[in-house]
C-alpha cells in the first residue's frame, strides 16, 4: 500500500474545520448523533472529522456541511468570481499598450 503524504497546510486547515464544525454543532444545540444523522454519516466518521483527520472523504465533510445549512458558501468558495489568483493572473496577461 502506497503511504499518503499530507502537508502541514492541509492537517492544519483540517483540524480548524473540525473544530469550526463542533462549534457549529454546538450553537445549534444538536448532539454528535443528531449531528451525524443529519449529515447521513457515522458517528464514528463524524468524530473523525471533529477530530481533523485528514483521510476522511471531502464528501463526508460536505454532508456535514450540508446538514449544517452552510453548503452555499462551500459552493461560493472557489467560485470563479472569487478566485483572486486567477483574475490576478488574468491582469497580468492583459496588453501593456493597446495599437491601431
Amino acid at each position: 500500500m502506497q503511504r499518503r503524504h499530507t502537508t502541514y497546510k492541509t492537517l492544519t486547515l483540517c483540524k480548524k474545520l473540525g473544530r469550526d464544525i463542533e462549534i457549529a454543532r454546538l450553537k445549534r444545540q444538536w448532539t454528535r448523533e443528531q449531528l451525524a444523522q443529519r449529515a447521513m454519516i457515522s458517528q464514528n466518521t463524524l468524530s473523525k472529522i471533529i477530530a481533523g483527520n485528514g483521510g476522511v472523504s471531502f464528501s463526508r465533510y460536505l454532508s456535514v456541511f450540508v446538514a449544517l445549512g452552510v453548503d452555499g458558501k462551500i459552493s461560493d468558495l472557489i467560485a470563479s468570481k472569487n478566485d483572486e489568483l486567477a483574475l490576478q493572473l488574468e491582469i497580468e496577461r492583459l496588453p501593456k499598450r493597446i495599437r491601431k
